[in-house]
């Protein structure tokens, strides 16, 4: 009984503390849910749990709110609530996993799973053996959090920039003010960290270049020794959704130039993390189009004669039935990405695949101290200063997500 009483004093008391401001609709809260507002649909689930604390159905949205938006001891808590009520359904099980997995209660999650009668429980298993090896034994590399960069906001989205790096953040901007509208937090904007002599970074100054939109700035690619950029630009379709296009822009004229083969004004689907490699054949990019494995997948579309090649998906190696963004291709034919597959540690993982003759043939997992329980995302290498960077929700940042440097011998990261 005690998780029960304390579960609705956790209710009752968050919608104290909140006030009585305004009334809340009885289904506004399914109505957030269902349109995959979840920061916006919680505080109306917590009203409606409060008035009929039996609805199971609203505390499995409450659940996976709190989930999909990274509140893991909340979530945790309403997925036990539901565990004691024997209301936890089967297609919530491997969240409630994922819950503690991500929270780095590896032993936790594996003895609970195997006190379940399920399959797919019983198959993600072995991931937290691997996650526990990993934690007692790290790459001997240094993890460092750039804290001249980070604020108590979000900065994600590093990018490798002829004069430094480059990133996005919601954080306040007493230049550009833009809200979004579901949860009132600021939208992301390209923010440029300059290097210092001896190669450190400077503080970060606003990139207006990409920071005049509407709507949120998004990832970016700056082609070597040149100043064309590839990035994602957030705009509403004709639909009046809210989709990621590629475009290309030319930095010296300062004229947009888009790119026909990669924005596809009339899809339904989204195109992000443009990444190209130095010799500007290679585009990759990460899309839920048609014809995946499932979740965001990575493709790559090839130049010849100046002419775009359709997008070509890597392939079962490369991508899974889960989500994979954020490619990254080096000068050695490597390519990082980031996935939210069970094989890793937690949340979004950085990996790296190797190929030969063609063919992607291995994927690795760059494990701790890298990786953590948490998100690990945008990973690039900058291969002169032997230096890496990535961003990440884990304890101890200054904020939502931070910006993290990665030093010392990186070619330790590789197994061979």
């Amino acid at each position: 009984m005690r998780i029960y009483f304390s579960f609705l004093f956790f209710i009752s008391f968050s919608i104290s503390v909140a006030g009585q401001i305004r009334e809340y609709h009885p289904n506004l809260g399914k109505i957030y849910f269902n349109k995959k507002s979840y920061l916006a649909a919680i505080p109306h689930l917590k009203k409606a749990i409060r008035r009929n604390p039996a609805n199971d159905t609203l505390i499995s949205y409450l659940a996976l709110s709190y989930y999909y938006t990274r509140q893991l001891q909340n979530a945790s808590r309403s997925f036990q609530y539901l565990e004691q009520k024997k209301l936890l359904k089967d297609s919530l099980l491997v969240y409630y996993f994922n819950t503690q997995k991500q929270q780095g209660k590896y032993s936790e999650a594996k003895k609970w799973a195997l006190l379940q009668k399920n399959i797919q429980l019983q198959n993600l298993v072995l991931h937290c053996d691997s996650s526990i090896l990993w934690t007692k034994k790290t790459k001997p590399v240094k993890v460092t959090n750039l804290k001249k960069l980070n604020t108590e906001y979000s900065e994600t989205c590093p990018s490798l920039h002829m004069q430094g790096l480059y990133f996005l953040s919601n954080r306040e901007s007493v230049i550009i003010e833009k809200r979004a509208g579901v949860d009132g937090l600021p939208y992301q904007s390209a923010y440029l960290s300059e290097y210092n002599e001896d190669s450190t970074l400077k503080h970060p100054i606003l990139y207006t270049a990409l920071s005049t939109d509407r709507y949120h700035a998004g990832s970016a690619c700056f082609v070597e020794d040149s100043m064309l950029v590839y990035y994602t630009k957030v705009q509403r379709d004709r639909d009046n959704v809210l989709r990621s296009k590629l475009y290309l822009e030319d930095l010296k004229r300062k004229s947009i130039v888009p790119r026909k083969l990669f924005i596809l004004n009339d899809s339904l689907y989204s195109f992000i993390h443009p990444c190209m490699d130095k010799e500007q054949k290679l585009f990759f990019f990460s899309s839920k189009m048609p014809g995946g494995y499932g979740g965001n997948d990575i493709y790559v579309s090839i130049r010849v004669e100046n002419i775009w090649s359709e997008p070509i998906n890597l392939g079962p190696v490369v991508n899974s039935p889960y989500n994979d963004i954020s490619p990254f291709y080096d000068s050695q034919g490597r390519l990082f990405l980031c996935s939210d597959r069970p094989e890793g540690m937690g949340g979004f993982d950085v990996f790296v695949a190797k190929q030969q003759n063609g063919d992607w043939l291995s994927l690795q997992n760059l494990r701790a101290p890298v990786n953590s329980s948490n998100d690990e995302t945008g990973f690039v290498m900058h291969k002169g200063l032997k230096r890496a960077y990535f961003s990440s929700n884990r304890l101890g940042g200054l904020g939502r997500e931070d910006i993290y440097e990665v030093s010392g011998k990186l070619f330790l990261l590789f197994d061979e």
